[in-house]
């Protein structure tokens, strides 16, 4: 039986696919899996300022009232580094961090697809979903 050069290039794509599919890390679980980042103002009175964006994205400027959140999800490339960074601020300083980075040392922090980070006097902290408590990664810098 003679295979047809069409027959030919469905085999290779799909093979291709398939290794592209068990060559995804272990952390991201699938190609399909959504992330969504919070950003969480756990001040008392006081709105806190986010601009975040990726190479690709800009989330544009969001105003976030006391104890309210803003928040975003997305899809990790494929190939390529998914990295979301923020500038935020407020009367009492300003922070600029990475709110994503598809790196395993920060998923290890990220559980069930959810980053939570939260904002309060003392700078930007970021939940370890597995160990249910707040790490601060960033304090708040002089205006």
């Amino acid at each position: 039986m003679k295979i047809k050069p069409c027959q030919s290039y469905i085999s290779m794509f799909l093979l291709i696919f398939l290794v592209c599919l068990m060559s995804q890390t272990l952390v991201t679980d699938s190609l399909f899996d959504k992330i969504r980042v919070h950003v969480v103002n756990s001040f008392q009175n006081e709105t806190l300022e986010v601009h975040c964006k990726s190479k690709d994205d800009d989330l544009g400027l969001h105003h976030i009232p006391a104890n309210q959140e803003f928040n975003w999800h997305f899809r990790i490339a494929i190939f390529k580094k998914t990295l979301f960074f923020c500038d935020t601020w407020w009367r009492g300083g300003k922070a600029s961090f990475h709110a994503f980075s598809a790196e395993e040392g920060f998923l290890k922090f990220c559980g069930d697809g959810n980053c939570m980070w939260r904002a309060n006097e003392d700078g930007m902290s970021l939940l370890d979903y597995h160990h249910q408590q707040y790490h601060l990664m960033h304090r708040w810098e002089s205006s």
